[in-house]
């Protein structure tokens, strides 16, 4: 199933430290998160780590952490909400 570009959207953009940003990328039924460092440097994913946590029943539920995908010289937001979203949108292809 070909997904087309429209049906993806940047949303909850909020700011995060200083300069940095937050943000989701969904496309109607998944959500994927991803935040820059408290200056807007660097991107990082919300993925799951290798530890995982027992729930009560005695299951086991991987633990979610951010992981840096980008490194602080290779990606940057600006401070700037609209420049920042544009930069999101031309960055994902969204």
């Amino acid at each position: 199933m070909k997904i087309c570009k429209e049906q993806f959207s940047v949303v909850n953009l909020e700011q995060f430290g200083h300069n940095g940003w937050e943000w989701d990328i969904t496309d109607g039924e998944d959500v994927n998160s991803y935040r820059t460092n408290y200056f807007g440097e660097g991107l990082w994913q919300y993925l799951p780590s290798n530890v995982s946590s027992r729930n009560p029943d005695g299951s086991y539920s991987p633990v979610y952490e951010y992981r840096q995908i980008l490194g602080t010289g290779q990606f940057r937001l600006s401070s700037n909400r609209v420049a920042a979203r544009k930069a999101i949108r031309r960055f994902f292809n969204v």
